[in-house]
């Protein structure tokens, strides 16, 4: 079977994510004949648990699940077209973007509605936190460079302490284009 063009081009949207050093390790782990052992049992798990996934019966209509995946679509495509034209801000965004829909950053409603605010979004439409992650970056996106840093130093500036340094180190990599700013 050959190998799906897709499933490489999301691995190679993972290479961005994360350091080389980790890329080594995992080829490293491929190499060591026990330990690639282990990286096989891996992704016949993940094979296993993809199709159990695609397999699960649907229980009727979800609209607002619809809707989520649509403002879902509309962002991916939006993110490609950005990476086209400005690649760092479309990974910066990307990353945000995953980190706030796994609630690593922002992870409550009320944490994300002040953001949004802070960051000129005048009372969040959407009446889902998943919804409304798409709705706050979507927004930071169709921000010129200019109001986009204007307005995440308004909103690190009113943060408070429901942000946290993760929201501030995400508010410095928006701002300096991408490059992460732990020391």
């Amino acid at each position: 079977m050959a190998l799906n063009t897709n499933l490489l081009g999301e691995l190679a949207r993972l290479a961005s994510k994360y350091e080389p050093d980790e890329w080594s390790a995992l080829l490293d782990a491929i190499k060591d004949e026990r330990r690639r052992a282990e990286v096989v049992a891996l992704l016949e798990e993940l094979a296993t648990v993809s199709g159990r996934s695609r397999l699960k019966p649907r229980r009727g209509p979800r609209k607002q699940a619809g809707a989520s995946r649509v403002a879902a679509g509309v962002l991916r495509e939006r993110l490609a077209a950005l990476r086209e034209t400005d690649p760092t801000r479309a990974d910066v965004l990307d990353g945000l973007w995953v980190k706030l829909r796994s609630k690593e950053l922002l992870g409550d409603m009320p944490s994300l509605r002040a953001f949004a605010e802070a960051t000129g979004i005048k009372g969040l439409q959407a009446p889902r936190r998943e919804q409304a992650v798409h709705e706050v970056v979507l927004h930071l996106m169709d921000l010129p460079k200019a109001d986009l840093e204007h307005a995440l130093e308004r909103a690190s500036k009113q943060r408070g302490q429901a942000f946290g340094q993760e929201y501030e180190r995400w508010v410095n990599m928006i701002m300096s284009g991408g490059s992460d700013t732990r020391g």
